[in-house]
């Protein structure tokens, strides 16, 4: 009875992963991590810091160890012939990596639009300390500018940079090669002439003069 007691909660967790795939999982990723970008665009100044903070990116990180559950359980439910299938052959997975891309893009622009603005805020105060005379004191924007100053230098973006820089799911595909099945070279082929045709990311934006 005991024995039974220990392995049902495994039991019911992995039952609750039974309907998620790699296309939900991909999909779960990216509308996270687009959620945090357009929040990311939306501050301007310290009241909508705090406000994008407390509303968007303090919740992903719980939302995104739920996300990491799910995957952990997918992979569970699957043989390794099967994961390898499943993830070289998803749609949802090609249109992620596009995503990704463009994502580290979008985050590395408002990450320097940021700054630009958290130095605004430290132009300000370095002008309000000098015209108090306290020409030796160096602005402190943890406390001018706290939430503004932890997106920009802290640590509340740590969870979205990891996402897009050092993806759980992308680790697991880099390990395909050593599970030794014997498909994936073909599989893998398969997968790298979609990503040149059918999902090629689209051509940047030219400049013109």
């Amino acid at each position: 009875m005991n024995r039974f007691k220990a392995v049902a909660p495994l039991f019911l967790l992995v039952l609750v992963g039974c309907t998620d795939t790699v296309d939900t999982i991909t999909r779960e990723y990216r509308n996270a991590t687009n959620e945090a970008l357009d929040a990311l665009m939306m501050v301007t100044d310290e009241s909508s810091a705090q406000r994008m903070t407390n509303r968007v990116f303090k919740p992903l990180n719980m939302r995104y160890k739920d996300i990491d559950d799910k995957l952990k359980i997918v992979e569970a439910n699957r043989s390794k012939k099967e994961m390898v299938k499943e993830v070289l052959e998803s749609d949802g997975f090609q249109v992620y990596l596009n995503e990704l891309d463009m994502n580290r893009q979008r985050m590395s622009v408002e990450v320097a639009r940021l700054r630009s603005v958290a130095k605004q805020y430290e132009k300000e105060e370095r002008a309000r300390l000098d015209e108090e005379g306290k020409f030796n004191e160096e602005p402190n924007l943890k406390l001018v500018c706290p939430a503004l100053y932890d997106l920009v230098f802290g640590q509340d973006l740590e969870m979205v940079r990891a996402q897009i820089t050092k993806p759980k799911l992308l680790d697991t595909m880099s390990q395909f090669p050593q599970w030794k099945v014997e498909t994936y070279p073909m599989l893998y082929e398969k997968f790298m002439e979609r990503r040149k045709t059918t999902f090629a990311p689209p051509d940047p934006p030219k400049v013109i003069d």
